[in-house]
C-alpha cells in the first residue's frame, strides 16, 4: 500500500506533495488492503481535526487490490485509490487500469477534497458490494463514463473517457 497519511493531531502539521506514477499490485498478485491511500488526521465521518496533506497532482499507474474483507462485514471498506478526510488534492489522474477484487472494495473513492479526478483507463470492481466510483465529499469535476454491469455480485465498471 502506498499511503501518504498525515496522522498528526496538531492542526499546524501540514504536508505537501506531488505523487506521480504510483502503481500497486498486479492482476496475478493484487495488493492486500487499500492500494493508494492519501489522507490527513480526522474521523470517518469526514471531519478533519488535525494535520492535513495538500497534493498538487496524484497520478496513478495500474492498481490491483483485494481488501480481504470478510463477506457479511457491513462496516469496513477498502479502496483502490482512496482520498480521505484531511486530504486536499488538486488533480487526480488515474492513467492506469484500477481494479479491485474483494468484498466492499471501492475502486476510486473520495472522502477528502478533490478538484478534478480523471480516469482514462478501465476502472472495475469484481467483488461483492464493490463500487467503481464513490464521492462522499467536495469534488469539482470527475471525468468518466457511466457505470456498466461487471461480473461480480453488486458490482459496477466504468469505461475510459
Amino acid at each position: 500500500m502506498a499511503s501518504p497519511w498525515n496522522r498528526q493531531a496538531n492542526t499546524a502539521v501540514k504536508l505537501t506533495a506531488e505523487l506521480l506514477d504510483i502503481a500497486v499490485g498486479s492482476e496475478e498478485k493484487p495488493v492486500r488492503e487499500s492500494g493508494i491511500f492519501v489522507g490527513g488526521h480526522g474521523d470517518w465521518e469526514g471531519t478533519a481535526d488535525g494535520g492535513t496533506i495538500d497534493v498538487t497532482t496524484l497520478r496513478t499507474g495500474e492498481v490491483h487490490t483485494d481488501g480481504g474483507i470478510m463477506p457479511g462485514t457491513p462496516d469496513l471498506i477498502s479502496g483502490g485509490v482512496f482520498v480521505i478526510t484531511g486530504a486536499n488534492v488538486e488533480k487526480v489522474d488515474s492513467v492506469g487500469r484500477v481494479t479491485t477484487y474483494g468484498q466492499n472494495d471501492m475502486v476510486l473513492d473520495n472522502w477528502g477534497n478533490v478538484g478534478t479526478w480523471t480516469a482514462s483507463e478501465q476502472v472495475a470492481s469484481h467483488g461483492p458490494s464493490g463500487i467503481a466510483f464513490r464521492q462522499l465529499r467536495r469534488h469539482r469535476r470527475a471525468r468518466r463514463a457511466g457505470p456498466d454491469p461487471d461480473d461480480g455480485q453488486g458490482c459496477a465498471r466504468v469505461q475510459p473517457v
